[in-house]
């Protein structure tokens, strides 16, 4: 399919995820898809957090990270899909924005994808181009 058909505003469905991502802002090359956090389908990544020793239990990590985005950042030239390589990134991924400017900067070669925490891009197109999504 043709990355071409991703317009912003658009909400993506990636293969294996039951919730979709909404693509805030795009180049040729790159996008920047965000969703809030969920409980149940971000229980591995809250309880990672537990698993390290910063929170007590899923509740309380839960409640500090439930306004801040998921994120993913696509590459649609080597059709990876994945977050800056960035520890400490100046992006607020919940604007427009700076999203824009994440996808600017990454083709500018400012900052990259995680290699660590990358995976193939697999976007469900069937859900995706739904006619009742476009």
């Amino acid at each position: 399919m043709d990355y071409k058909n991703l317009k912003e505003g658009l909400k993506i469905y990636f293969e294996g995820e039951n919730l979709p991502m909404e693509l805030i802002a795009r180049t040729e090359n790159y996008a920047c898809v965000v969703r809030s956090l969920d409980i149940e389908e971000d229980y591995d990544l809250i309880y990672h957090e537990v698993e390290r020793g910063s929170y007590y239990d899923t509740k309380e990590a839960y409640e500090d990270f439930k306004d801040d985005p998921v994120y993913s950042l696509l590459d649609f030239k080597n059709h990876k899909k994945a977050p800056t390589n960035r520890i400490f990134y100046t992006y607020d991924f919940w604007s427009k924005k700076d999203c824009k400017k994440a996808c600017k900067d990454l083709e500018k070669e400012k900052h990259a994808l995680s290699k660590r925490y990358g995976t193939e891009l697999k976007i469900d197109w069937k859900r995706t181009l739904n006619k009742s999504n476009i």
